[in-house]
């Protein structure tokens, strides 16, 4: 997870450290809830075990070592609600794999099931599945499929929306067509679980759900629809990210749907900074709901912001500008148009503040714009941050007020065309040259040399395993000199952490030629040092696919004919890589037993595995081995060889008297 719990972050309780009496193993997540009436979010720590049951915990303080996504075990005691766990010791078993919550890199469309839920003591249903289908309908959807550019569309599923689909719906359903909670035991209807127990009740509505004849397994996202429950003390809550479930609280509404559904995608809060008189600096407070114009804030549904939609994929990096020293200008397109080229400047000041501009026209779900000056830039900044959101659930970015004058009104925080603003702390100017209702035209200034751009190509792609890569990278400047780091995934490769650029002019190269990648996908990033003319620059990360070696495998039998009950010994010849691994021996299509994994032995790019056997029939048996492959060979079978088992010869003695 990139985004680290600093202990400014507080947990939602504070309590006495309780002796163990109980631990719990599994992947660690976070829940966020959502108290938007008094404009604060508070977040839990929640473990989720391999049969799905989710504990939250209650800690005094929360390491700044924990991630989403690690494997841990977590040791305490029941807490009074009766449902978390009052933790005394969290035991790191594994870090995050890296597969954990992936980033979509290609269009992709999440089946969503929405569940209105209530139990045997609910007053009243506060909508009906109707009326929470249209909303779903007509505004969430379409506005993920906007915000996204038709990158991330969600398939919506009201469970039981009459006429429902499904079979045993109105067995479990109330006469407004409301799923009925149910006990996961005995599937008979239950009162609302008490002290707000979430788990319990997203367990009591995939009960009722399943009940009806939906399979879960074919949802990644679960969204709760709840009638009001003032225990909760919420209107939204959601994990971030993995498992994908959300809840809201008697609220029908895109501000709080998209919202949750927010979390769910990974993010967290698009808040405000206030510093009285100043743009940012001095005495500052922050209002983590605080930022206008975006729906990860509370003020109004509109488009993510472009530091989140780069983090979703749904911008291209080479749509954000980095600029780290030198005066450039730059031509960026509003962020609600699809297929622009520049969307976002990003300007690292300094290690707790990094400047995010854009630029934001009046279309689609951000059209309360027209009503607000909209012509120039929106600047925010990023975690981490100099003013971070201390006691509350933590954004991903804060939004900056260009006009301190007006105190507290960030609605108009556009720097409008003509005007300029300037970081004295770190020597940046941001200034608006010209705005039109398609193009922002910014100059950054920043100290340090001109601004240079890396690219970055490979030959070939993919590539096989042993084979040479050759990886060039093209770094423009003024006449740039210095060095080019080449690193696959963070980490340099051999003899490549500092290779000189050659050429003249502008426009340079240096290349970095190895055979040591192993078998996958790489993401391979060239870095230019800079030098006193050239500021330092990176390219975007490139993928380099390499294969596995090609590896075959023979086979052999050690008699043949043979006969019923003697022993015969098959041996498969592997030549590959230095191959390693196992080898399966099947009779036909089944394993012969003893045989499925019989490990190579031997040195060198050829070794073998041995099969004994004594119980093949009387037949002809169709003998093959297959080679399961390792991190360096890719997997192979033999050709079929055809095994004659005859009977056994037998003898008969006459005898008299």
């Amino acid at each position: 997870d990139t985004h680290p719990l600093p202990d400014s972050r507080a947990p939602s309780a504070q309590v006495k450290q309780a002796p163990t009496t109980t631990q719990v193993e599994g992947t660690l997540t976070i829940v966020h809830a959502d108290d938007f009436a008094r404009g604060r979010g508070r977040y839990d720590l929640v473990v989720i075990g391999d049969d799905g049951h989710a504990t939250p915990m209650k800690v005094a303080v929360i390491p700044d070592s924990v991630r989403r996504g690690m494997r841990v075990i977590a040791s305490g005691s029941k807490a009074a609600d009766g449902f978390s766990l009052d933790t005394s010791t969290i035991t790191i078993v594994a870090m995050p794999a890296p597969t954990f919550d992936p980033v979509a890199t290609a269009p992709t469309t999440n089946n969503v099931l929405v569940m209105p839920i209530r139990f045997t003591d609910t007053a009243n249903e506060p909508f009906t599945p109707t009326q929470i289908n249209t909303e779903f309908q007509t505004n969430v959807g379409p506005y993920y499929q906007e915000v996204s550019y038709g990158l991330q569309l969600l398939n919506i599923t009201v469970a039981c929306l009459p006429p429902a689909s499904v079979g045993n719906c109105a067995a479990n359903t109330s006469p407004g067509g409301w799923l009925k909670g149910l006990d996961s035991v005995t599937k008979l209807p239950i009162g609302t679980p008490a002290s707000c127990n979430f788990t319990a009740i997203g367990q009591a509505a995939d009960t009722a759900a399943t009940q009806a004849g939906y399979n879960l397994a074919n949802y990644k996202n679960r969204y709760y629809v709840m009638p009001s429950n003032n225990a909760c003390g919420w209107a939204g809550l959601a994990y971030i990210g993995f498992p994908y479930q959300a809840w809201s609280n008697a609220v029908n509404a895109l501000w709080v749907y998209g919202h949750e559904l927010g979390h769910n995608f990974t993010l967290w809060h698009a808040g405000s900074l206030y510093c009285p008189g100043q743009v940012i600096g001095g005495s500052c407070s922050v209002n983590e709901y605080g930022d206008p114009f975006d729906v990860m804030g509370n003020v109004r549904t509109m488009h993510f912001n472009s530091m989140q939609k780069s983090v979703l994929n749904w911008i291209p990096a080479t749509s954000v500008k980095t600029q780290t020293s030198g005066t450039a200008t730059y031509t960026l397109s509003p962020i609600e148009s699809p297929g622009q080229a520049t969307y976002a400047v990003k300007i690292p000041a300094s290690a707790s503040r990094t400047y995010w501009i854009e630029f934001r026209q009046p279309i689609g779900f951000d059209a309360a714009l027209s009503g607000l000056p909209n012509l120039g830039a929106q600047v925010r900044v990023s975690f981490p941050f100099d003013y971070p959101c201390t006691s509350c659930g933590g954004d991903d970015t804060e939004f900056l007020d260009m006009t301190p004058a007006t105190a507290n009104n960030f609605s108009d925080g556009t720097l409008l065309a003509g005007q300029s603003y300037t970081d004295s702390s770190n020597g940046i100017t941001i200034s608006a040259i010209s705005a039109s209702a398609t193009a922002l035209t910014v100059q950054v200034t920043v100290p340090g040399g001109a601004a240079t751009t890396t690219t970055l190509a490979s030959a070939p792609n993919p590539s096989t395993v042993g084979a040479n890569v050759t990886f060039t990278t093209t770094v423009t400047g003024t006449n740039p000199t210095g060095t080019v780091a080449f690193k696959d995934g963070g980490a340099s490769i051999a003899a490549c952490s500092a290779v000189a650029l050659v050429g003249s002019g502008n426009s340079r190269t240096a290349a970095c030629t190895t055979n040591t990648l192993t078998a996958g996908v790489h993401s391979i990033v060239a870095t230019y040092s800079g030098d006193a003319a050239n500021a330092t620059s990176s390219s975007a990360a490139l993928s380099q696919t390499v294969n596995g070696a090609t590896s075959t495998t023979g086979i052999g039998s050690s008699l043949t004919p043979s006969t019923a009950g003697t022993s015969v010994t098959f041996t498969a010849t592997v030549s590959g890589t230095a191959p390693t691994g196992t080898v399966n021996f099947k009779d036909g299509a089944t394993s012969i037993a003893g045989c499925a994994a019989a490990a190579l032995t031997g040195s060198g790019n050829i070794r073998t595995a041995t099969c004994a056997t004594s119980s093949l029939s009387v037949a002809t048996h169709s003998i093959s081995a297959v080679y399961s492959g390792d991190a360096t060979n890719n997997g192979s079978t033999s050709t079929t060889l055809s095994q004659v088992v005859n009977k056994a010869t037998s003898t008969t003695a006459l005898s008299s008297s």
